[in-house]
């Protein structure tokens, strides 16, 4: 039967859903979705973190399950994602910044985002053995921008940093139940990365 979840935490407000697909060969699906709950407090202008700091967070997960026509062959595709950033404000009237206090003329921003989506094709060859194929693919990146404002509220760059990393992953695994305390498995895995530091 389909299920829904609404929750209220410290960290966020999340919803999630899971049920079965309607069709001739079904499934099922399960996806979940969060919104910090301090991204929320900062919009209605609360700092709980520290003095003009933001923080602000989401994130989604799914997965989708469906069986072959024959009912020995299994498919899923999942994936993951999140977005989030963390803003360090200046004081606003640059009339009132102390300069011997750098957060007072600093615009900070920390972020970090990933993404992941892949799929499987789980085979039962028999009542003890059973061969999957995995492949995914997986992207992350982290910034780092730092402003340092003039009176005039000119912004100057004194670091940049940005963290790209790619990669694309598949797996064949083979698993045959040879007793009830022991099992065999072997396979392959392959992996390419891209990043730029």
């Amino acid at each position: 039967k389909r299920e829904y979840a609404v929750m209220l935490g410290a960290l966020g407000i999340e919803v999630g859903a899971e049920g079965p697909f309607s069709g001739t060969y079904g499934g099922s699906y399960l996806v979940n979705y969060r919104y910090s709950t301090l991204g929320l407090l900062n919009y209605l202008g609360f700092s709980i973190v520290g003095e003009r700091v933001d923080n602000d967070f989401q994130d989604l997960s799914f997965n989708f399950s469906f069986s072959g026509s024959d009912k020995k062959t299994f498919f899923n595709v999942f994936g993951m994602g999140g977005l989030s950033e963390e803003h360090y404000r200046p004081v606003a009237e640059a009339s009132e910044r102390d300069l011997s206090r750098p957060n007072h003329s600093e615009d900070r921003i920390n972020a970090s985002d990933m993404g992941l989506i892949g799929f499987s094709m789980t085979k039962l060859l028999d009542e003890k053995s059973y061969l999957k194929w995995v492949v995914s693919g997986m992207g992350s990146e982290i910034i780092r921008d730092y402003d340092t404002l003039s009176v005039e509220n000119v912004p100057f760059r004194y670091e940049t940093q940005k963290y790209l990393d790619r990669r694309l992953s598949t797996s064949l695994t083979y698993q045959r139940k040879m007793s009830a305390q022991t099992r065999f498995k072997t396979g392959l895995m392959a992996h390419q990365i891209f990043f730029d530091f």
